[in-house]
């Protein structure tokens, strides 16, 4: 379900913690168990849907495609 996660840019990255930029907050997370060994890792400038912790560590659960770097 798409209604509760949140659309953010990685603004930095250190180690295993990424720094989500929504509006004007900086919200630490970490990628979810649904990312493997194999899959892409996000880089800075990267935009990505994560689930909004607002108690805990939020949690990355997806690399959104940008379609106009094709």
């Amino acid at each position: 379900m798409l209604l509760d996660k949140r659309l953010g840019v990685i603004e930095a990255v250190d180690g295993d913690v990424y720094y989500v930029k929504f509006w004007e907050l900086s919200i630490p997370a970490k990628l979810s168990k649904v990312f493997n060994k194999d899959s892409v890792r996000p880089k800075v400038g990267d935009d990505v849907l994560f689930l909004w912790r607002k108690d805990g560590i939020s949690e990355i659960t997806s690399v959104c495609k940008n379609m106009l770097e094709e």
